[in-house]
């Protein structure tokens, strides 16, 4: 490349798949690197680096030359689809308007330098949610869930929206990851409907499965109540004595007088009470897994009740779980706490209109009139 008083080296790395160049054709570059050499240094330029776009939004749109706006990251797959986040340090300025200009003027003159290039201009914010929704324009989304631990997010677009959203050969979703930072996985309303029912049902499966673990778990417990003296501390000749007068589990000590208890194991009346009182004691979590079972067992089926729609709004109503998926920049969805709460629009019109009510004395015809 002759730039006058020198020349420049413009590698085929450095190109655009799609450009050709001629002989005698003005181009212009981003000065990549300037090399030492023998014959003074040599200058290395670029048409496909991602400052390359940012140069030339800052040469097209005065704001951001002030520092009015700022450009805080550019994605690029040259020849096909660039995005550029910006974001204005005045919140009088529009930081998408400026670099767009008047009728997309200022854009246009970018594009046209990039020889029909598209290009993407997103409003940045430290909102993830938003920022993901946003990067992935043109689609419209839905849902976003986000992992914060992975640093994934799970989007649910309309059906209709699935291909633009992914972008020919993945492009779009694969360069709004790049601008975020985050991995994005893309997912259809029918598709995110049949996994979430899934997941439904296998939560309501461990569900059931924890809840019989526990019942059995507890019924262990109270077999080993019920069928071992053991559990009241006292000695072996002690429950030989008892075992042999019938007194074999600790439900038949809470329930035999003080008088034959103390006399059958030669032990003083306080002694025997405090044994039918340690009984006792030991009887209670056995009362508690009992009244627990009569409970579960009085309580309706509901779910083998439901007929049709009302099991279909009942699923409905049951809390979301992992991925949470929640709501930003006008995405509709399952609102997590942080998320802003959604204002509906004024309609105008004469729909709209309150409707006067006419206020009108009642007249009595009669005695019978009120």
């Amino acid at each position: 490349v002759d730039l006058g008083k020198t020349e420049a080296l413009l590698p085929y790395s450095e190109q655009v798949p799609s450009e050709s160049y001629r002989r005698g054709d003005r181009v212009r570059c981003f000065l990549l690197e300037v090399k030492p050499a023998g014959r003074g240094p040599q200058l290395i330029v670029s048409r496909s680096h991602i400052d390359f776009v940012a140069k030339l939004f800052e040469l097209e749109v005065p704001e951001i030359a002030e520092g009015v706006v700022e450009i805080r990251g550019v994605v690029r797959e040259p020849g096909d689809r660039t995005k550029i986040a910006v974001v204005s340090k005045d919140p009088a300025v529009d930081p998408v308007g400026a670099c767009v200009g008047v009728k997309g003027s200022r854009v246009q003159a970018v594009v046209r330098e990039l020889r029909g290039e598209k290009i993407d201009i997103i409003a940045w914010t430290n909102e993830p949610r938003t920022f993901i929704g946003e990067a992935l324009s043109p689609a419209v989304i839905d849902k976003v869930g986000l992992k914060e631990e992975e640093r994934s997010a799970l989007v649910v677009v309309a059906d209709q929206m699935l291909s633009l959203a992914i972008g020919k050969k993945g492009q779009n979703v694969r360069l709004a990851a790049k601008l975020t930072g985050w991995k994005i996985d893309i997912m259809g309303e029918t598709e995110y409907d049949g996994v979430r029912s899934g997941e439904r049902e296998r939560e309501i499966d461990q569900a059931i499965s924890r809840t019989q673990k526990e019942q059995q778990a507890q019924e262990q417990q109270v077999q080993r109540v019920m069928g071992s003296l053991e559990v009241l501390g006292i000695t072996e000749e002690l429950i030989q004595k008892l075992k042999d007068q019938g007194l074999d589990n600790v439900e038949k000590i809470s329930q035999v007088p003080l008088g034959i208890l103390s006399s059958v194991s030669d032990m003083g009346e306080e002694a025997a009470g405090n044994l039918i009182q340690q009984a006792h004691e030991a009887l209670k979590p056995v009362e508690e897994v009992e009244k627990s079972s009569e409970v579960a067992e009085n309580m309706p089926k509901a779910a083998d009740n439901l007929p049709g729609e009302a099991e279909k709004s009942v699923s409905e109503d049951m809390p979301e779980a992992e991925p949470q998926l929640t709501e930003s920049c006008g995405f509709t969805g399952d609102l997590e706490a942080d998320s802003p709460p959604l204002q509906e629009e004024s309609t105008s019109g004469e729909d709209s209109k309150p409707v006067e009510e006419e206020s009108r004395p009642i007249e009595k015809d009669g005695p019978e009139g009120s």
